[in-house]
Formats: structure tokens, sequence, C-alpha cells
């Protein structure tokens, strides 16, 4: 994410008759709060310039009404994405910093892809976290095609995300210019890229190997299995730390940190910095290129979250003769650690609390539903689909177990597990929005794009007599009217490109 208006001047006696002080350190602040962005002082006339362009455009009466739309407003409202699509910029290319690319095709690609096949776990999950116009994870995809000769046997979880839904619709038309081959070999742009007047059109196989999403870093929804930003063995995030601030930054490499398996890699900009250790990675210096490694057996620093809502269940009540006081003590102590776990996120420590729990009083439907998603949120999927199918004998009357099968199995790229567990959790709760919303991601992979948008609107329908704030039971740190925004950009991303 890079400041637009770092590119050029402006006349900064103009700013004044335009907006006061007074909008401007608002809207410098609400930048900040909601995305991370740090606007330079130098930059600060150009923003009063454009703020009174956006005024103009969205037709209010003056500075005030608009930035207290922007205010009161979400991250996905016109107003907003106007804004980010005018402070951020997404210029990028293929094969972008060629010392990194380099390292990833020559070094980790063929030793993580040998070592998969020597395990029988033929799977790769990447991450392009701030993705512009979608270049940096096609070229990794084009790397994995060139690569990996039975690819169709792979099961490829290839994320692009941006705050920029502008960017993010160029990237999903795979549309480019001449200027984006500027580091691209002439045998691979014929290969992949059909020529279209001035244009070139990314060929459908690499396109539909990549899922682009819209994600805010500042945001603490992540990782989480429900948008598949978990277990991932390699993270790109180039040239973003360095428009956050301090905290922010620390915080987003933290939550990466959480995203990667043990050993995962983290690749960011040349001029971007962290501090690795505090943030449980190990720096690796290669020909002068910097990465950095996930330390094995690390357990992160918990990020403050939103609390989950508690799963309810009803329970039959369970009579303890007296002898078993002591027992049921236990229990309930042990049960109240696995819950606190779970609210912290902390899924080793949930295995580790199930565990001693199945010990008291053996398995249940609910602790193996914990042990499964905790399983699945450390990248140990086929284990965890193991569990869930465990959990499920126990009780096939729970529509969370059904939802987390599902997940396990979208994530396993098992799509027809997926869509029949997810009907299943839909028969038991036809209101399971999170359900509703996976289905229509399903169909929409397999290319059913009416019966996807389908689902799209009927979860909009249903989110309208919701409480907006209210967080959802599977989405921590996100609201009923934030996942409302995300549902109408998505539905206007697949109405275009779909």
């Amino acid at each position: 994410m890079i400041s637009k208006f770092s590119k050029g001047t402006a006349k900064t006696d103009e700013r004044k008759d335009l907006l006061s002080d007074d909008c401007l350190a608002n809207l410098i602040k609400l930048l900040q709060q909601r995305v991370g962005l740090v606007i330079p002082d130098h930059d600060l006339a150009k923003l009063y310039k454009f703020m009174a362009k956006a005024i103009k455009q969205f037709k209010y009466n003056n500075c005030e009404e608009y930035i207290s739309v922007l205010q009161n407003g979400t991250g996905r409202s016109p107003e907003f994405e106007n804004l980010i699509s005018a402070v951020t910029i997404g210029e990028s290319y293929f094969f972008r910093y060629q010392p990194q690319m380099d390292f990833i095709k020559d070094h980790w690609l063929p030793a993580i892809i040998e070592q998969r096949r020597k395990s029988n776990n033929k799977f790769l999950r990447i991450w392009s976290a701030g993705c512009s116009s979608g270049q940096e994870i096609y070229s990794i995809a084009i790397l994995l095609r060139e690569l990996i000769p039975d690819i169709d046997d792979w099961d490829l979880h290839l994320l692009g995300s941006d705050i920029n839904q502008e960017v993010l619709s160029n990237a999903i038309d795979g549309c480019y210019n001449e200027w984006s081959f500027r580091a691209t070999d002439s045998e691979i742009k014929n290969r992949y890229f059909k020529k279209n007047k001035a244009n070139y059109i990314l060929v459908p196989e690499v396109r539909e190997m990549v899922r682009f999403v819209y994600h805010n870093l500042a945001q603490n929804n992540y990782p989480n299995v429900l948008t598949q930003t978990v277990a991932m063995d390699l993270i790109l995030c180039r040239n973003v730390f360095i428009y956050f601030d301090v905290n922010m930054a620390e915080q987003v490499v933290k939550r990466f940190s959480e995203c990667l398996v043990s050993g995962g890699y983290l690749l960011l900009g040349p001029s971007d910095h962290i501090a690795a250790e505090a943030a449980g990675f190990v720096a690796h210096c290669d020909d002068g290129m910097i990465y950095y490694e996930r330390k094995k057996g690390y357990e992160s620093v918990q990020i403050q979250r939103q609390p989950l809502q508690p799963v309810k269940k009803k329970k039959p009540p369970r009579r303890f003769p007296v002898q078993d006081t002591v027992c049921l003590v236990k229990e309930q102590s042990k049960m109240g650690e696995v819950v606190k776990e779970l609210h912290n996120e902390d899924w080793q420590k949930v295995i580790q609390c199930v565990e001693e729990c199945i010990k008291l009083e053996g398995e249940t439907a609910l602790l193996l539903q914990y042990q499964a998603k905790a399983l699945a949120n450390l990248g140990r999927l086929q284990e965890a689909a193991k569990v869930c199918e465990k959990s499920l004998k126990l009780d096939r009357l729970d529509q969370h177990a059904y939802l987390l099968k599902a997940l396990i199995m979208f994530g396993l790229d098992r799509l027809d597990e997926a869509e029949q567990a997810l009907k299943q959790a839909l028969f038991l709760n036809a209101d399971c929005i999170e359900a509703l919303y996976q289905l229509g991601l399903v169909l929409l992979r397999r290319g059913e794009k009416a019966q996807g948008l389908k689902k799209f609107h009927l979860i909009l329908q249903k989110l309208k007599t919701a409480d907006a704030k209210r967080v959802i039971h599977n989405m921590p740190g996100v609201t009923f009217g934030q996942f409302a925004d995300i549902l109408r950009s998505e539905i206007q991303f697949y109405e275009k490109h779909g």
C-alpha cells in the first residue's frame, strides 16, 4: 500500500480555500485508524485538493458533511473506496524484485515441492498481502506451472488481497499493458498471455489458480480458517510496512506469524524492516536478499481480539455421586481453560486442554469439534477432517460441526464434500449466514455464477434485520455490518468478472 500523493507536488496555498484544518486532521486520523496508512506532511496539500474534488463528486455541501459520512460509514462505502483508490497506488509488474523471484524459483519452491512429494502431501498455500493488480501472485502461479508437471494433482491455495477495490478488479480481469512485463522473459510472456490490441490477457488456467479478496491488514480478523488465511507456507507483503506506523506494523507482523506454518517464510520489500525476533521470525540473508522464517515451535504472542460468541449447546443435566464432586470441579475448570484458549485463538493450547479434558470425561462431540477447529487453524487439515468426523458421529445435529467440516473440505479442495456439509448445516439452521456464504463460494468456484450470487443476495436480505454491530460467531473481529459491506463488494466483483 503506497501513498499516491508522494508523486509530484501541489500548491500549498490552495488548500485553505478547499478544506478546514480540522477536516484534514480528522481524515488523516481516519486513514490511520481504519487502514493504518500514514500520510506524510509533504502530501497534505494534495490531500486537500483531492478532498475538494470528492466533495463535488459526491455532492456534499461542505467538507464537514463529507468527513462525517466517512467517519460514520464503513470501510466499504463508495466514499471510502474512492478515498482508498486516491491515496494508494497499484503500480506493479510481473517478476518484480528479481532477487526474491530467483530465491523463490531456484531455492524455496524446488525444496518445498520435493519435500511435499516425499511425504505425499501435494499442497501449497501462498498469500500475497497487498497484492495490487495481481502481478505478484500471478507470477508465483506461473512459476508453479513451470516447476510442477503434475500440477493438476496438487492442492494449491493462492490468495491475493488488497484494500483497493479498483486494483482488485484489475487483478480479476487479468489484463495488463506492456509496462507490466519489463522484467518478464519473452517466452513466459508468449506462453501465458494472449495479445489483445495494446494489452495482454492472462490465460484462464493461470487466472483460475488465484482467488482475490478484499482484506484490510489493519483489522484483527486473521488468521482464520473461514477466510482461508491459516497455515500459509509463504506470505509476500512488499512495501507496505513503510506506510504503517510502528505499532500497526508490529501487530501485522505478529498476525502474519500466526498465519504461517512452523518454518513458513515471510518476504517483504527491500525497504521494509521488522523486529524479526520479537515476532517469532528468524532473519536470513541470501545474496543480499533478506527473508524471514517463522521459528519452529514458536508460540506467538496472542493478538487482542474481540471475543468469540460461545457455542451454546443444550445438554441433559448430569448427576454426579458425592465421590465424583472433585472430578466434576476439575472437568469444569479444564473446560473453562478450553473456552478461554479458544477465545485467545491459541490453538496449540486448545489442543492440549482438550486432550486433558478428554482424559477426565472421555470424548464428547463438543470437545472433538474444538480439537478439529484448532487443528484446522494450525493447517493440519487431514487430521482436522478425521477429528471432525468423529465429532459428527457423536452428534449429528450440530450445525457448527458441519460448517467446520465444510471449511476443512474447502481447504482440501474437496468441493463436493464441502457442499454436502454446508447443506446439512443449513438444514439444521437456514439462517446460518457463514454456511450460506461458503456455499456461495463453492458454487462460484465451480463456475455456477448465478446460483452463487443468489446465495450472497439471500445473505444480504437476512442481514437487514441483524444487529450491525454484532460480531459473527465464526468470524472474530467482523461484525454483521462489515460483512454486509464485504458481500456487496464481492457481488460487484463477480457480477463484473465472474
